[in-house]
């Protein structure tokens, strides 16, 4: 295991270069046990660093694999993985967002070898996505996260050069032990101090399933801050209301159009009692 630097000076803190064999052993061999979901491009495992591994102590993390390679096939180009894996070990080391509280720390990556992957300083609860419909996940809670998660994003697009995240999903939302909302995947991150990467092959996916503009989308809008408003537009809802995209059946599950619909049968309630 050693230091590995990428793209920033000799005096900041660098991400480990890992190998699968460090995945593999941090998550049990990928246990079923361990699994906390699916990402857009990947899976999302617990971890523990064992005591010894250059620590006095265990360490409780979060490890993310990308193994979509349909996807990355069809619009990241397979050949772009482990640059697309240099990219975010660069954003998350950057000292202009690095100690943000809300943006994931990262520990070290894997670029060698299948599957490629990550591994964050990060003891998780569970995924947004899955405590949603939890009743143990209560209402103050769900106003922390609601609040925790506007300010990164308010941070993102407060930039001369807005970053926008573009895949805003509750399953790319880890709720840590303390129910702070922290956002692991910049996958589809523009933006800042990563260039505007809305021309690259992968500007084809609009978003993440379930939590996209779908009348934008559908008519082919570009990409700008006001996507990711509405995404989290969409969160927001999601954790009042406890409801969940299902994305197997995103199309009966959409939250955003349930709340379109909600809201127009209850103007129609108001105009009728009006009219009474």
């Amino acid at each position: 295991m050693r230091w590995w630097i990428y793209g920033m000076g000799s005096d900041q803190k660098c991400a480990l270069e890992l190998t699968t064999d460090h995945l593999v052993l941090y998550t049990d061999g990928f246990d079923q046990k361990n699994f906390l979901g699916d990402t857009q491009f990947g899976k999302l495992y617990r971890g523990i660093i064992p005591r010894g591994s250059n620590q006095e102590e265990a360490q409780a993390v979060t490890v993310k694999i990308w193994v979509d390679h349909k996807i990355f096939e069809r619009v990241l180009n397979s050949h772009v993985k482990n640059s697309r894996l240099a990219e975010e070990a660069y954003f998350l080391q950057h000292p202009s967002v690095k100690n943000h509280p809300n943006l994931v720390k990262l520990i070290g990556y894997s670029g060698k070898g299948e599957p490629i992957g990550v591994v964050y300083d990060l003891d998780p609860r569970d995924t947004l996505h899955n405590l949603l419909v939890e009743d143990t996940f209560t209402w103050l809670q769900r106003i922390k996260v609601a609040l925790g998660f506007a300010r990164l994003i308010e941070f993102f697009h407060d930039h001369d050069f807005p970053y926008i995240v573009r895949n805003i999903d509750a399953a790319h939302i880890m709720i840590d032990q303390d129910a702070n909302p922290i956002l692991f995947d910049v996958g589809m991150l523009t933006g800042g101090i990563m260039g505007d990467k809305t021309r690259e092959p992968y500007q084809k996916i609009w978003g993440s399933v379930g939590y996209t503009d779908y009348h934008l989308a559908s008519v082919g809008g570009g990409w700008s801050v006001a996507r990711d408003v509405y995404s989290y537009g969409v969160v927001l809802v999601s954790l009042i209301a406890k409801r969940v995209v299902d994305k197997a059946r995103a199309h009966l599950t959409s939250v955003g159009k349930w709340a379109e619909e909600e809201y127009k049968q209850a103007s129609k309630v108001f105009t009728c009692a009006q009219r009474l």
